[in-house]
């Protein structure tokens, strides 16, 4: 598993991109979006929170869910899957994909590598 963003144009068509925004792409990318991971979507009241709060609410989700939840919402899409969001991350912003892999590292001992 990896995580990316929907503009990263050094992607190949062949990922199996999953999205884990609010919404997705209103562009065609050169790849399918194969599902969504309901689970990792941010929920609505985290849109406008500072940094630290929005983490804070988002792994209180990630920990609701639990891993077992979340890897079984993923396993669909098999090992390969291409965790997918908006946020570029060149500029220094910061992105719940990130959250989420940190999280998952922590839990499990999987490292999620940024494409």
């Amino acid at each position: 598993m990896k995580t990316s963003y929907y503009g990263n144009k050094s992607l190949p068509p062949d990922i199996v991109a999953v999205r884990i925004s609010r919404g997705a792409p209103r562009w065609r990318t050169p790849y399918k979006i194969a599902g969504v991971a309901r689970s990792l979507v941010p929920a609505s009241e985290l849109m406008g929170l500072h940094k630290s709060d929005y983490r804070a609410v988002y792994i209180a989700a990630l920990e609701s869910a639990g891993v077992g939840t979340i890897m079984a919402e993923l396993e669909p899409f098999g090992p390969d899957a291409v965790l997918m969001c908006f946020e570029s991350l060149h500029d220094g912003t910061w992105c719940h994909r990130r959250i989420f892999a940190d999280w998952w590292e922590r839990k499990t001992g999987g490292v999620i590598a940024e494409l």
